[in-house]
C-alpha cells in the first residue's frame, strides 16, 4: 500500500505577498481550491466541493477504504492546504501529483505543492500515523530539495515591477479612478480572478450552515 501527502507550502507569504485585498482573497482561495477540488477533479471527481454538503457526499460515496481501492485510490483527506491519499498503486498517485502539480503552475503562479510518497502495510493497526510521519518527514526533505519560487521569476532581462506585489509584471491594465495604466503580475492575475469564487464559496458555505440550524430548530 502506498500514502502520498500533498501540501501547499508558503502560503501566508502567497496570500500577502499583495497589498491588494482582492487578490489576498482569491489566493485564499486557490490554496482551499489546491488540495480539495483540484485532488478531487484528478480523481475522476468532478463536483465543486464547495459546500459541507457536497464535502460530506463524496467522503460517503468513497464506501470502505477496501472497497474503493479495488477502484484506484482512497481519498483520506482532502482539505484546505492539504490532502492524503491511498492506493496500492505508486503509479495512481504520482499521476494525482502530477496533474496537481501542472494545474498550480498553470492556474496559481506564485503557489507551491509539495509532496511526497511512502509504502506501507495497511493491515497492521496504527500504521497510518507512522506513514503519515514518514510522508512528512520526506515532504521536508523534497522542499529543502527543490528550486525555490522565488527562481521562477527571474529579472533577467530587467523587467517592471508589479504595481500590486514584488513580482515582475505580466499586463498593463486600466484602473482606478480616473483609470490609468497600471502594471501587473501574472500571480496577481490569478489571485483576483479567483475572488468571485471565494466569495460565492464563502456564500455558499454560510448558507449552508444557516439552513442547518434553521432545520435543528424546527
Amino acid at each position: 500500500m502506498f500514502l502520498a501527502l500533498i501540501e501547499t507550502q508558503g502560503n501566508q507569504r502567497y496570500i500577502f505577498g499583495t497589498n491588494r485585498q482582492g487578490a489576498n482573497i482569491g489566493a485564499s482561495q486557490l490554496l482551499h481550491e489546491a488540495c480539495t477540488k483540484w485532488i478531487l477533479n484528478a480523481c475522476n471527481f468532478n463536483g465543486e466541493f464547495a459546500t459541507l454538503e457536497q464535502r460530506k457526499h463524496f467522503f460517503v460515496k468513497q464506501d470502505s477504504v477496501s472497497r474503493w481501492l479495488q477502484n484506484g485510490i482512497y481519498v483520506v483527506v482532502a482539505t484546505s492546504g492539504r490532502a492524503v491519499l491511498l492506493s496500492k498503486l505508486r503509479s495512481n498517485l504520482e499521476s494525482i501529483i502530477s496533474t496537481v502539480t501542472l494545474r498550480a503552475l498553470r492556474e496559481s503562479p506564485g503557489m507551491s505543492v509539495a509532496s511526497a510518497i511512502v509504502s506501507f502495510n495497511y493491515q497492521i493497526p496504527g500504521n497510518m500515523p507512522t506513514a503519515l510521519k514518514e510522508a512528512s518527514s520526506r515532504l521536508s526533505d523534497n522542499i529543502r530539495a527543490t528550486t525555490p519560487i522565488e527562481a521562477r521569476f527571474l529579472r533577467l532581462p530587467p523587467i517592471a515591477d508589479c504595481v500590486d506585489s514584488t513580482y515582475p509584471a505580466q499586463r498593463r491594465k486600466r484602473m482606478g479612478n480616473p483609470p490609468e495604466w497600471k502594471l501587473q503580475s501574472e500571480v496577481v492575475i490569478a489571485q483576483v480572478k479567483a475572488r468571485d469564487r471565494a466569495k460565492k464559496r464563502i456564500s455558499e458555505s454560510a448558507g449552508s450552515s444557516e439552513s442547518s440550524q434553521t432545520a435543528a430548530t424546527l
